[in-house]
């Protein structure tokens, strides 16, 4: 029997094919890190959908009974969106590790596993006759409610990835005065990414319900975004580096032993020393260095940065580089040094960063601030 293959089954065994070959190396690559580790499996659980997918569709259209594989490959869609939470949480915290209670978060696959599994076995019984065909043995009220668990999931795990990220954008600025380097900016697109490609998915499926009206074909516009997503995250995820050392738990400074005397001293240090040495021209200063160069313990230094500045570490060094700037756009006209110049000279890496604390400690942007001293 002569098989046609549709451009949607082209882009589906194409991006089989790639997450293969992704899971591949990600399990061979030396340094597993547990981040690795989630990101194969994930991306598994993709494999294993579009296999689910395929399988379906060439049984519905050429009666291929054989290839009923989507009865178990349906449980992998209640897999991804834990695994992607638990992912996001691997990258941004250094000290995350998986524990047991983790998996209570994987019930819900187990459950569907065995129950699909089950299901895949029981066709094959001599006693039970089931047109495999239209799908019989899975209920259309059945199909609803998984549907809506699944589209659920997607909702709660992706949302929460997103907190995730924004508790770690918040904890990065106690320890770094530089973000560009080691943001998660790109994971964050990606979830959003991935919760349109979700959106456009529940239209669809709300289209073949007949509960909505909808007179295009939605099912290739979501696998092209999938198929993006997955390029994507795999090749982001590959390159990230582990480098990161943000805690997952918050500093708790009631029981510091740092007394108001040392307080107050250690604060005068560090006031003298960031107006006679400027470390904050360093790009890449980090809370550490600063503490190693000013000799005050790491921990005292973040807390007199937080209690007696009420700024993170990001956000005071960044201060420091404004008014470096503002005295440096003040003399622009002597030195002819450009904004840009001025910006790099200051300690920034980054326009949008400079633009936007500028913005914040002057009420200006640098142009607006150079062009009002010219009057």
């Amino acid at each position: 029997m002569l098989l046609k293959i549709s451009i949607m089954d082209i882009v589906v065994i194409t991006a089989m094919f790639q997450l293969a070959v992704f899971v591949f190396f990600l399990l061979l690559k030396k340094n597993r890190h547990l981040s690795n580790i989630l990101l194969a499996t994930f991306l598994f659980a993709q494999f294993m959908i579009l296999l689910n997918g395929l399988a379906r569709n060439l049984s519905y259209n050429y009666g291929l009974k054989h290839l009923i594989l989507f009865y178990p490959g349906m449980a992998f869609l209640t897999l991804v969106s834990p695994v992607m939470y638990f992912y996001v949480r691997s990258l941004a915290f250094a000290d995350f590790t998986f524990t047991k209670k983790h998996l209570l978060h994987f019930i819900p696959f187990a459950v569907m596993l065995l129950f699909f599994t089950g299901l895949f076995i029981r066709q094959f019984h001599p006693a039970i006759v089931t047109d495999i065909n239209t799908g019989s043995m899975l209920s259309l009220k059945f199909y609803i409610y998984f549907c809506v668990l699944y589209y659920t999931q997607i909702l709660i795990y992706n949302s929460a990835s997103l907190l995730v990220l924004a508790d770690y954008q918040s904890k990065i600025k106690e320890q770094y005065s530089s973000l560009n380097r080691i943001n998660l900016s790109w994971l964050r697109i990606v979830l959003y990414g991935f919760i349109i490609a979700w959106l456009i998915d529940v239209l669809r499926f709300l289209s073949v319900r007949q509960i909505i009206a909808i007179h295009i074909d939605l099912q290739l516009p979501v696998m092209i975004a999938f198929f993006v997503f997955f390029n994507i995250i795999f090749f982001k995820g590959w390159s990230q580096p582990q480098i990161f050392a943000i805690s997952g738990n918050r500093a708790k400074y009631q029981s510091s032993p740092l007394t108001s005397t040392q307080a107050i001293e250690y604060k005068k240090m560090l006031h003298d020393f960031m107006l006679k040495h400027k470390p904050f021209l360093n790009p890449d200063i980090t809370l550490k260095e600063l503490a190693e160069e000013c000799n005050i313990p790491p921990r005292y230094l973040s807390q007199i940065i937080n209690e007696h500045y009420q700024q993170n570490f990001y956000d005071f060094i960044s201060k420091y580089r404004i008014e470096e700037s503002k005295s440096l756009l003040m003399h622009s006209r002597q030195n002819r040094k450009t904004v840009l110049e001025i910006m790099y000279e200051a300690g920034f890496n980054s326009k949008s960063a400079f633009h936007i604390a500028f913005k914040k400690y002057t009420g200006m942007t640098p142009v607006e601030f150079k062009n009002s001293l010219a009057h």
